[in-house]
């Protein structure tokens, strides 16, 4: 038996938390509404990170950048330090390691959207937050409020760094969807102008040609930010968003400890599952503050446990976001046009609990372990499933595929659905010998030349079950062909699928199972050449045909 009840766990809060809407000559490019992100016209998870490109050296700025590019990063997140940027008053450096251009050029041209913090004040635990020295010395200077000696301070800094930032806007061709102004100043989150200073910081930026959504101070910080349960969407203006969902803490260095871990794994799932539209892990890669901008808690490190160490390390936390960040991108338009929608299932284990989000373009149920023991689970009309300890299992149903196929019931852990141009492809994994259960239906005519696993029923409207198990080595595929178009099911285990990459370079848009890292990939007298990374970092050339 199934019920849909209505969900009342949210705080006000989550409801109320909002985005400035985008300058009409930018709302093509970037908009939003209370289900999702709109970029370019499609509906767009962000699946972010951030990385601080004052703290990376510039010549490290792209190995960085591919890194979280391979962990299914799509946009990068940064602040812009005042006191970087304009060290002495009136002198300003957007020269090396501090050109913001050249660091925006470079997202744009690998593939990233961009978050940008502006300030004034950053917080981010660097000295002063930002603020320059140079301000202590002005006289009768009061920082962060509707000051005259301050807000020209501020104003000249803008009128250099914004137009900056408007030149790389996302309606200007550049990565730029969303600025950020001020940052944790309890007078106000969100869009929200409470005092003269931020109607000031406000109007100042529209002035200066920032056309993209803005926000103040932040959304929605926290180590598990989405809460304790889903919340009601119904009725929402803006997306639900955090600007730090944070994967450790300023005074760590190299991976959490064990105890601390659940909670880190399973954020990003609780934003994915409870009614969120996108999430920025801070830090993504660590770094290294310069000079003496650093304060005198943290020194120069700024590792902050990132699944991408300050060293350029890859840590487990990076494989685990690999799941995450690729599955919410496969299946962002469900979760950027949806609405939450309580679900009672009966029968289902103590300590398990279920609930559903539904979208034109299909429906993610999700059953959750609330309890310290693996759970087996049978989901309706599904198979069993072990879901660990505190562990989110999503399943998804009615979801276009591609032109001749939906998955219209999906009992199994989706890795990923990657499009290669006649083939279509989707990667489900798991723990060795775990069942998976795919219902699939034919909705364009054609004969079908399916594996022998598919099982075939009904009349009019043909469907194909493939109803199998994890292979405990290798990979195991299954086919069906309509018309020249192909799909295929790819079944790992789930050690496996935290090495399988997926690349779009030198023409190609490749899978590739096994390396513990897929770093560039180049075309070279008709054979791809794939550079990886064994454990200890070591480059190493591997030709495939």
């Amino acid at each position: 038996m199934v019920a849909f009840l209505g969900f009342m766990l949210a705080p006000l809060h989550r409801t109320n938390a909002s985005f400035f809407p985008p300058q009409p000559n930018a709302d093509k490019f970037i908009n939003f509404d209370g289900r999702g992100f709109m970029i370019n016209g499609k509906r767009v998870f962000l699946a972010s990170g951030s990385m601080h490109y004052q703290r990376v050296p510039r010549a490290l700025w792209k190995n960085r950048l591919l890194k979280m590019k391979r962990d299914g990063f799509n946009c990068v997140q940064t602040y812009i330090f005042w006191s970087y940027q304009e060290p002495r008053e009136g002198q300003f450096n957007f020269h090396g390691r501090r050109n913001l251009a050249a660091f925006l050029h470079l997202v744009k041209k690998m593939g990233f959207y961009a978050v940008l913090r502006v300030g004034p004040y950053s917080n981010g635990e660097w000295n002063s937050g930002g603020l320059p020295i140079w301000l202590k010395f002005i006289p009768g200077l009061n920082i962060r409020q509707s000051d005259p000696p301050f807000l020209h301070a501020v104003g000249a800094y803008f009128n250099k760094l914004l137009p900056i930032v408007a030149a790389n806007e996302i309606n200007h061709g550049g990565p730029v969807i969303m600025v950020q102004l001020e940052n944790e100043d309890a007078a106000g989150w969100g869009a929200v102008l409470p005092n003269r200073y931020y109607q000031y910081l406000y109007h100042k930026a529209l002035t200066l040609g920032i056309d993209v959504p803005m926000f103040f101070s932040g959304q929605h910080h926290g180590a598990s930010p989405a809460g304790v349960g889903p919340w009601v969407t119904q009725g929402r203006t803006s997306p639900w968003y955090t600007t730090e969902m944070w994967c450790g803490w300023y005074t760590d260095y190299r991976h959490r400890a064990a105890g601390q871990h659940v909670l880190t794994y399973q954020a990003p799932w609780h934003v994915i599952g409870y009614g969120g539209n996108g999430y920025d892990v801070y830090l993504a890669v660590g770094g290294t503050t310069p000079s003496h901008f650093y304060d005198n808690i943290n020194k120069a490190s700024y590792d902050f446990a990132a699944p991408i160490g300050q060293g350029g390390d890859l840590r487990p936390l990076y494989y685990h976001y690999k799941f995450t960040n690729d599955f919410a991108r496969s299946f962002q338009k469900i979760l950027e046009a949806s609405m939450n929608v309580g679900l009672y299932v009966s029968h289902l284990p103590p300590g398990m609990r279920s609930f559903c989000r539904v979208s034109p373009y299909g429906r993610i149920d999700f059953f959750q372990n609330l309890t310290m023991r693996p759970v087996i689970c049978t989901p309706p009309d599904g198979c069993p499933m072990v879901i660990a300890p505190q562990h989110l299992f999503p399943m998804v149903s009615k979801f276009s595929l591609n032109r001749y196929f939906t998955l219209q019931h999906g009992c199994a852990r989706i890795l990923r659905i990657v499009h290669q141009g006649s083939v279509t492809s989707v990667i489900t994994y798991g723990p060795p010998h775990s069942p998976i259960l795919l219902r699939l239906n034919q909705k364009a005519p054609g004969p079908v030349i399916a594996s022998p696993a598919f099982r075939e029923s009904g009349i009019f409207t043909h469907q194909y079950t493939l109803h199998t198990d994890i292979p405990a080595h290798g990979i195991k595929i299954y086919t069906l062909r309509v018309h020249q178009r192909t799909l295929r099911i790819f079944t790992v285990r789930r050690g496996l699928a935290r090495r399988t990459w997926f690349l779009h370079e030198a023409g190609k848009r490749v899978i590739v199972f096994g390396p513990r890292y897929a770093g560039r990939l180049l075309r070279q007298n008709h054979r791809l050449l794939l550079q990886t990374v064994d454990p200890l970092n070591q480059s190493l050339a591997v030709k495939n045909k």
